[in-house]
This record gives C-alpha cells, sequence and structure tokens, in this order.
C-alpha cells in the first residue's frame, strides 16, 4: 500500500481546502458555530455551493453524475472537508442515499432523483432506527401494506438526523411479517410532507437536534420502492457498509482538535507535566492508527471487496478514539474547558465541552460500538452471536 499522495490527489486536495479556506464558507461555518451545533448543521447556501462542485454526487457512477474519484480520493474529500469542520451531514446523507437509488432504484427512481439531488435541490435522510429497532435494524416494526397503486405506512421513526430539514427519505418497513426477520423487509424514498407524517424534535446533548417520524396510514406509491420488494435487508446492508465507510472524517476531526490543543497548551503555558503529554501522544497514536484502519478499507474497497467487519473495525476504533479524546481534552485545560461553546473565555471558542457532550452520539450513530463488535466477532472472527 502506497500512502503517498499522487500529484492528482494533492491537487484534489488543494482544491478542498482552497474551498474550505474561502471567506465566504468560513463566514457560514462561523454562523453555525455561534448556533451551537456545528455537528448535526445544515446551510443550503453550503450545500447548493458543494453541489455546484459535484461534491454530492462524488461517489455516484459516472453516468448519474459521479466523477469517479477512487475510494482513497472520496476519502481525502471528507478528512479535509471535516478538518476544516465544513457541515458534512446534508452532503453525507444525501449522497449515500443517492447511491442507494442508483445502483438500486428503477430507472424512473433514477431520473425523478438523481438530478435534482446532484444539483442541491433536494435534502435525503435515512429513516431506520426505531423505539425498539436501533443498531438492530432486522428487529424494525413499521409496516408498509399494499394497497392497489400504493403501500400504506405505519409506524414510528427515531433520531433522525435532518428529518426536520429532509424532503424525503430513505425508510425501512416491513413488507412481510411471516417470513425470518432479515427477508420480509422493503425500502421505500418517503416524502416527509406527506399527508399522514409527523416530524417531531428530539433534542439532543450539545444543543443538537435529531427527529421523530410518526408514519399513520401515510400513502406511498409503489413507484417509490427502492429495489425488490423484501429484498431490502440486502439493500440495507450495503448503505450500512457505506455509511460506516465515511468514518474517515471523524479522524480528520479529532486532527483538527488535537492540534488546536497542542498549540493551546504551548501558547498558554499549560500544565506540560508527563500526565498531559501522555494525553497529547495516546491522541496521536489513536488518530494515526485510525489513519491505517481507514487506508485498509479504502484498499479492500478499491479491490472490488465488500469489507463489513473492516468498516465496522474502522468504525468502532475511530469514534471510540474521539470520545477518549473529547475526555482527555477536557481534563488537560481543567476548568477552563468546561466553557460553552461560544463562552468569552473559553480555550478553543468552547469547542472541547462541545466535543464532550456530543463524542458520544459518534459511537451510536451508523451502529453503536455493542453492534461493530458483533459484526467483528461474527464476520472476522467466526465467533458465534
Amino acid at each position: 500500500m502506497d500512502f503517498e499522495l499522487t500529484d492528482a490527489q494533492k491537487r484534489l486536495q488543494e482544491e478542498i481546502t482552497s474551498f474550505c479556506l474561502d471567506g465566504h464558507n468560513q463566514e457560514i461555518v462561523s454562523d453555525l458555530l455561534a448556533e451551537g451545533d456545528p455537528y448535526d448543521a445544515h446551510s443550503w447556501l453550503l450545500f447548493r455551493r458543494m453541489a455546484e462542485k459535484g461534491w454530492i454526487s462524488l461517489n455516484w457512477p459516472t453516468e448519474y453524475g459521479g466523477l469517479g474519484y477512487t475510494p482513497e480520493e472520496i476519502s481525502i474529500f471528507h478528512e479535509t472537508m471535516a478538518y476544516y469542520r465544513m457541515p458534512m451531514t446534508g452532503l453525507i446523507l444525501t449522497s449515500l442515499v443517492g447511491s442507494v437509488i442508483a445502483y438500486f432504484g428503477s430507472d424512473e427512481l433514477k431520473a425523478e432523483f438523481l438530478p435534482r439531488a446532484a444539483r442541491g435541490e433536494l435534502l435525503f435522510c435515512l429513516l431506520y432506527t426505531e423505539p425498539d429497532a436501533g443498531s438492530d435494524l432486522a428487529s424494525l416494526t413499521t409496516r408498509a401494506v399494499e394497497d392497489g397503486d400504493h403501500y400504506i405506512i405505519n409506524g414510528v421513526k427515531i433520531f433522525t438526523s435532518l428529518g426536520h430539514e429532509a424532503h424525503y427519505g430513505l425508510l425501512a418497513a416491513r413488507t412481510d411479517p411471516d417470513v425470518k426477520k432479515t427477508a420480509g423487509i422493503s425500502l421505500f424514498m418517503v416524502p416527509l410532507d406527506a399527508e399522514g407524517v409527523q416530524v417531531n424534535p428530539i433534542y439532543t446533548m450539545g444543543s443538537g437536534q435529531v427527529n421523530e417520524e410518526v408514519f399513520t396510514d401515510a400513502r406511498v406509491h409503489k413507484r417509490f420502492m427502492v429495489g425488490e420488494k423484501n429484498n431490502g435487508w440486502f439493500v440495507l446492508t450495503m448503505a450500512l457498509g457505506l455509511e460506516r465507510g465515511s468514518i474517515s472524517g471523524v479522524a480528520a476531526q479529532g486532527w483538527r482538535y488535537h492540534d488546536e490543543l497542542l498549540e493551546e497548551v504551548r501558547a498558554s503555558g499549560l500544565d506540560s507535566s508527563a500526565l498531559t503529554v501522555q494525553k497529547l501522544a495516546r491522541m496521536e497514536t489513536e488518530l494515526e492508527v485510525s489513519g491505517l484502519l481507514n487506508s485498509r478499507l479504502n484498499s479492500l474497497i478499491s479491490a472490488g471487496r465488500i469489507p463489513l467487519a473492516e468498516a465496522a473495525m474502522t468504525k468502532l476504533y475511530s469514534s471510540e478514539a474521539i470520545l477518549r479524546m473529547a475526555g482527555d481534552g477536557v481534563d488537560i485545560l481543567g476548568l477552563p474547558g468546561l466553557l460553552e461553546l461560544n463562552s468569552p473565555e473559553a480555550p478553543l471558542g468552547g469547542f472541547p465541552e462541545y466535543l464532550y457532550q456530543v463524542a458520544t452520539m459518534v459511537t451510536v450513530g451508523a451502529g453503536s460500538s455493542e453492534i461493530m463488535r458483533r459484526i467483528i466477532a461474527k464476520s472476522a472472527l467466526s465467533l458465534p452471536v
């Protein structure tokens, strides 16, 4: 494996960095930070500027707007954007759902959704999690019952990122309750402004917002089914692998935090005891390991593999590393590290306290750490789980 960037990859990195450091884009990011929720924030203006660069559709097949980036180049994109704290949740979700439509959707769905999504006109979200079916998605109970040319949907989804902003959600529902739980699931593109769909806010640690969606006899036309009926589990598994594979940005956020924290320690004369040095060294070590895991993941994808276990390893290690870094950062800064985001006297603008709150969410989103360990045990180690 060659870890050195090619000249083309260096130019790509420079192009993305230039976009991130653009004064107008930096102003948008500053405004989002001032609002207090940079983790799941969304800016329509920045979203459309990204679309103009072709970045929403960058990992789609080229015939549907993809840029033909390699997995390594897609990782460079996510890492660079994350390092400069660009709001990426909307892009990642829309790109992911667009990929599912591009690979599994009908020609009619592709024509209806992909061009508008690529232009930044549509925002997608994922309607997977339920009150009693989180990382174990096969236990979902939302029902979709066939009724002529439509399906009638009843159920509840929760913890949906950007559900209050999105136009459509990729919904997993049970279409056959009489077979094993992984065999009777289908996927639908559901308009969130449809009759019978109610979106309710759920406020999180770190002043963020996710959402609950209640479906009460919501009618969705058959043409909005993605893939074949009752074959949604296969599509869902592929989509979850893609989602967990985008974890490279998590490590990049960690590098930004590490760099700022190290600069703060040096500039302010904070305690540079052996314990502080050890915490900073551990941060750097874990970030390097996260990078190596991500490089291996990209290498396997480039070779045509479907690396479910390796994606789980990368997601597990990187998210748990960020959780540890959040705690170490607050410990190093002492009491000032507990000042809230945007507090006038807060070191690093209060980001350490904010990260300390939201880091736990990183270990849960796209599959909890417990589920990642089960995937690794079963897929990589052939252990009974």
